[in-house]
C-alpha cells in the first residue's frame, strides 16, 4: 500500500477500498484492526447480519491468521484473487463457474468451499468448540448450505424478488422488522429481570458510552461511571439529584399539600376520617408494609375521587348489605393504559408542574394533577395537584400505550453529570 502512495496512486491508506482493509493506530505504523468490507448485507436479518454468520466471520479470520502459507503473496496472486472475486460476485449462483487456485488449476466454488471448511474443522477441532455456544453450529450450517444451495440467502432473496417484486419484497421485510422492533425494542436483552425503567437507563448508558455495574439486581441498584465520576441510581429514579428532605416530603401527602399550598399552588383539601374504614382497619390481620396477611385500607385522594363519581363522599352512610367501592383499580402495574398528552395540554399546566418541583426542591418526581379541561389555560380554581411521587416509574412515559415516546431515561442520565 505504501508503494501506491509513493507512486501517487493513492493519497493515503484511507483510499484503499479493498475487501479487507488494514487499519492503523492514529499516526503510527502499528496495525489496530482489520476492516472487513466483503460481507454483503443479509435482507433476512433485521440488522443485516445474523449471529451465526458473525461467528463464522470470526472463525474464518482466525483460520486465515493461523494458516501456514507457502511463498509470498505477490502481484500475480492478487490478480488471481481479484478475478475469482469478480466471478463469485457476478456469477456465484451459476453452476458453471470455475475458480483458479495459485497452481493454475480450476475448481468449482462448492469444492473449494468444502476444502476450506474441512481445513477449518481440522484446525479448530482440538479446541472443543462444541462447548462455546454458537460456534458449534457455525461450520455445520455452512457445510449444510453446500449440500442444499437452495437455502442460501442469495437464492431466497432472488425467489422473493421474483414473486413480489424488488421494492415490494424489501418494503415487506422492512415493515416486519419495524413491527418487531416496536414490539420488543424496549427490552435490554440479558437484563430482563430488572425493572423496565432501570433497563431503559442502562440502554441509554450504552448509547452514550457510559460504563455501568449492577451492584444489586434485586434492588435494581446500579453504579454509572462517566469520565471517572460515579453516580449511583436505585430503581431508575432514586438518584443524587434530589435531597433527602424532599424525598420525605413527597412520601408524606399532607406535607406535600402544605408546601404546595404555601407556594400558591392549588391542592384538594383532605383529612383522615370515616368510621367504617377505621373499624375494618382495627382487625389485627391488617397492617402496613406487607408485614401482616392484609393491608390497611387507605382513604386518600383516589378514593375520594372515585366516591365523587358515584355521587358519594366519606360521610355517606351505606344501607344494610350495601357494598360501596372505594376505588377502581386502574394502576399501570395492574394493567392500566398510559396515554401521553404532553403536546396537547395547555402549557400553563406544565408551568405549574415546574413551580411545584421548585417548591419541594426536587428534580425527579411523578406529579399527579386533576384538570377538567386540558385545553383551557390554568386559573386559580380549575386544577388541583393531588400528589408528588418519589421514585416514579419512567417506562410508562418512554413507551406509552398511546402517544410519543418521552426519553426520560436519556434526560435522567444526562442530568446525573450536569
Amino acid at each position: 500500500m505504501q508503494v501506491f502512495i509513493d507512486e501517487d496512486k493513492l493519497s493515503s491508506e484511507k483510499e484503499l477500498y479493498a475487501p479487507i482493509r488494514i487499519k492503523f493506530e492514529p499516526d503510527q505504523e502499528r496495525i489496530s484492526h482489520l476492516e472487513v468490507r466483503v460481507i454483503d448485507l443479509d435482507p433476512f436479518a433485521k440488522i443485516g447480519i445474523n449471529e451465526i454468520d458473525l461467528h463464522f466471520a470470526h472463525l474464518f479470520l482466525l483460520f486465515c491468521l493461523l494458516l501456514n502459507e507457502n511463498g509470498d503473496f505477490g502481484t500475480q496472486q492478487q490478480e488471481i484473487v481479484n478475478a475469482n472475486q469478480d466471478k463469485i460476485s457476478c456469477h456465484g449462483l451459476g453452476n458453471d463457474v470455475l475458480l483458479t487456485d495459485f497452481t493454475g488449476q480450476e475448481v468449482t466454488p462448492k469444492v473449494w468451499a468444502g476444502m476450506l471448511l474441512t481445513k477449518m474443522e481440522k484446525m479448530f477441532s482440538p479446541l472443543n468448540l462444541s462447548g462455546h455456544g454458537l460456534y458449534s453450529l457455525v461450520l455445520a450450517k455452512f457445510s449444510a448450505l453446500l449440500e442444499s444451495p437452495d437455502l442460501h440467502p442469495a437464492r431466497l432473496l432472488l425467489q422473493g424478488v421474483a414473486s413480489q417484486g424488488y421494492v415490494s419484497f424489501h418494503m415487506d421485510k422492512a415493515r416486519n422488522f419495524k413491527a418487531e422492533s416496536l414490539a420488543q425494542g424496549f427490552r435490554f436483552y440479558g437484563n430482563e429481570d430488572l425493572e423496565l425503567s432501570t433497563q431503559l437507563l442502562l440502554k441509554e448508558a450504552v448509547l452514550q458510552g457510559i460504563e455501568f455495574e449492577i451492584i444489586d439486581r434485586q434492588e435494581n441498584f446500579v453504579r454509572f461511571t462517566k469520565d471517572g465520576v460515579d453516580r449511583f441510581v436505585m430503581q431508575a429514579t432514586r438518584t443524587c439529584l434530589d435531597n433527602y428532605s424532599s424525598v420525605l416530603m413527597m412520601e408524606n401527602k399532607l406535607v406535600t399539600k402544605n408546601v404546595l399550598s404555601r407556594h400558591g399552588l392549588r391542592v384538594p383539601q383532605g383529612r383522615h376520617i370515616r368510621e367504617l374504614v377505621e373499624y375494618k382497619n382495627s382487625d389485627p390481620l391488617r397492617g402496613k408494609g406487607y408485614r401482616t396477611p392484609l393491608e390497611k385500607i387507605e382513604l386518600g385522594d383516589a378514593e375520594e375521587m372515585f366516591l365523587t363519581l358515584q355521587q358519594l363522599d366519606f360521610d355517606y352512610i351505606p344501607e344494610v348489605e350495601e357494598i360501596v367501592f372505594l376505588r377502581e383499580n386502574s394502576n399501570i402495574s395492574t394493567g392500566g393504559d398510559s396515554i401521553d398528552y404532553t403536546d396537547k395540554i395547555d402549557p400553563t399546566y406544565k408551568a405549574l408542574a415546574v413551580k411545584a418541583c421548585q417548591a419541594l426542591d426536587v428534580v425527579v418526581t411523578g406529579l399527579d394533577m386533576m384538570i377538567p379541561n386540558i385545553k383551557v389555560p390554568a386559573t386559580t380554581d380549575n386544577y388541583a395537584i393531588i400528589e408528588m411521587n418519589f421514585n416514579p416509574a419512567i417506562h410508562i412515559h418512554c413507551y406509552p400505550f398511546q402517544g410519543e415516546n418521552r426519553p426520560l431515561n436519556k434526560l435522567i442520565i444526562d442530568a446525573l453529570w450536569t
